[in-house]
């Protein structure tokens, strides 16, 4: 085991709390919308509250995690392989870890919560 903690994000009107999931309550579980039970669902070792400037690109990289989004305010659009893809709010996806993509926000930016899953053996 790699020595990362299971964690949920408790939001907050001007920053982002980070929790450990075994000591979190159910109450506050309820109150992230079931985030708890979909970070447990998809192994996700850590969670990250994110923001994309208006009109940003971040070029071609990859992540050496597994990321599973989800968009909570404006859109991203996501290009990898030539598949070009836009996420509005709401919207979840994932990626696997070393996947080359591009990222784009429009006009409003983008805020979007990352699920990260570290594969055996890599560092955080």
């Amino acid at each position: 085991m790699s020595g990362h903690g299971e964690f949920i994000l408790r939001l907050a009107p001007a920053h982002a709390t980070i929790v450990r999931m075994d000591n979190a309550s159910e109450e506050n579980a309820d109150e992230q919308g079931g985030i708890r039970d979909r970070v447990s669902r998809a192994r996700v070792r850590e969670i990250v509250d994110r923001r994309m400037d208006a009109n940003a690109t971040n070029l071609e990289h990859s992540h050496e995690f597994d990321a599973r989004l989800m968009i909570l305010e404006g859109q991203m659009t996501v290009t990898s392989e030539g598949d070009e893809r836009i996420y509005r709010t709401g919207d979840t996806f994932a990626m696997t870890a070393g996947c080359r993509h591009t990222e784009r926000s429009e006009a409003e930016g983008a805020r979007y919560l990352a699920g990260r899953r570290y594969r055996q053996g890599t560092a955080s």
